[in-house]
């Protein structure tokens, strides 16, 4: 099977599991940071903090959604059914109900703000298209309301869509035209939300999240050829000093790129980052040193509602923040309302996120027959 290793055995250290979870939450708390401050009036500022966001984002998609596939394809019952479950339980619940209550807020700020026209977004229209992942395409439908900064999440899903079915397709169906027709389908989708609104941006996330793909399996390939080597300890210690270099000398180009060009969406400084990101990883995945367990525990617990947070901040402190700016100091103002949002987005991912296993497990039990587990779609 394209892409796919026979012999994917790679695991996350638990140092490099923490980092991604990390990782995870910078994602999403940078890119609300940086529109919190852009809420204040400097924009161009913002777009320099939420960037490193937005490639987080992408590069862990990329990065932990193949990880998952490779390690599942194991279990030959593994199919694009199971896999598509997984990310609905994940995705959907907490997109639906944020979107609902988006509805409550956008409907509170035009009536006392009034601000700006939000009337070709705010319809059922954008409501359902932003749901199937087709906001902000080619079809020139808007994100619904003042979401903008869901713009990134169609790409993510029908990369999701394509790479999942590239490889688990001929596990749910047999049938060579109907796989490829899929596929076919899947891919006209991916070309459909990219060449929309933001298409660089687009073009470079998805480049992004294709380095994670190929990333994983560099890893798997560098774990398996250190666990035949017999001096382990020597090639661990020599890989994490060459990964700390190279994090040092990428980060080093990345800032003097962004410096000198003053593109935070250069596509140079983009993929520098990237490399940053990634050197540090394989550092941390042949490091001796952990984390504390209470520190484990509160960086996973803020994970655990990150995307959430995502979903909601933007109309959220669309709303507040500028009420606060009315009696408090600017700074003072973001600050109070950086934290509102984060509690408001915990209390949604209490009912939505943190009960992800529950609802992929009920799903999984109503779609996923015992007794058709190995059978193929007719």
């Amino acid at each position: 099977m394209l892409f796919m290793d026979d012999n994917y055995k790679f695991e996350f250290s638990e140092t490099a599991s923490i980092n991604l979870y990390i990782i995870r939450i910078l994602s999403a708390q940078l890119i609300g940071f940086a529109h919190g401050i852009q809420g204040l009036g400097f924009f161009r500022t913002g777009e320099f903090i939420g960037t490193p966001g937005l490639i987080f984002l992408f590069l862990m998609s990329g990065l932990l959604i193949s990880h998952n596939v490779f390690k599942k394809m194991k279990r030959e019952t593994y199919d694009f059914k199971e896999f598509i479950i997984n990310r609905f339980s994940r995705v959907y619940p907490s997109l639906l109900l944020v979107l609902i209550i988006i509805i409550f807020l956008d409907a509170v700020w035009l009536n006392f703000f009034g601000g700006k026209d939000i009337s070709n977004s705010y319809n059922i229209v954008s409501f359902i298209i932003t749901l199937l992942f087709l906001n902000d395409s080619a079809l020139g439908i808007y994100t619904f309301g003042t979401a903008h900064q869901l713009w990134a999440l169609p790409p993510i899903w029908f990369l999701y869509m394509v790479f999942g079915w590239l490889l688990l397709g001929t596990r749910t169906t047999k049938k060579k035209y109907l796989y490829f027709i899929i596929l076919a389908l899947f891919g006209f989708l991916l070309v459909v939300v990219i060449f929309g609104l933001r298409i660089w941006h687009k073009i470079i996330c998805v480049v992004i999240w294709c380095f994670g793909v190929a990333f994983i399996l560099l890893m798997n390939k560098l774990d398996a050829a250190i666990v035949k080597s017999s001096n382990k300890d020597t090639i661990k210690k020599r890989i994490r000093y060459i990964s700390v270099v190279l994090a040092i000398l990428f980060f080093i180009l990345a800032m003097i790129r962004l410096i000198t060009h003053q593109d935070p969406f250069g596509i140079v400084y983009f993929l520098f980052f990237t490399g940053t990101i990634l050197c540090i990883f394989v550092f941390s995945q042949y490091t001796e040193l952990k984390y504390p367990e209470k520190v484990k525990k509160s960086i996973i617990f803020m994970a655990n509602y990150s995307f959430t947070f995502y979903l909601l901040h933007f109309s959220f402190l669309n709303l507040i923040l500028p009420i606060f700016m009315n009696y408090l100091n600017d700074i003072v103002a973001l600050i109070f309302s950086y934290v509102l949002v984060n509690i408001a987005s915990l209390g949604v991912a209490y009912i939505t996120e943190f009960k992800y296993y529950k609802i992929r497990g009920y799903l999984s039990k109503k779609l996923i027959s015992n007794k058709k587990t190995n059978s193929s779609l007719s």
